[in-house]
């Protein structure tokens, strides 16, 4: 499951989509297509698609790390 929401950015001034991704490794599929999406939105340079500035994990440690 994920969730997109649209936002500023008060650094940049800029308008910005963030995705929540919810347990992206609950499985080995979940988890090749989380690892493929974020490699391909910080690899894509074009006008019309939006790419990765940031990514975080809100879990303090390996164990609680979920949530992308």
């Amino acid at each position: 499951m994920t969730c997109v929401n649209s936002a500023k950015d008060s650094v940049r001034g800029e308008r910005i989509a963030i995705k929540k991704l919810v347990k992206p490794f609950q499985n080995e599929t979940y988890a090749k297509r989380a690892f493929r999406e974020l490699k391909l939105m910080k690899m894509v340079n074009h006008k019309n698609v939006i790419g990765l500035l940031n990514l975080f994990s809100p879990a303090h440690s390996i164990e609680d790390f979920e949530d992308v």
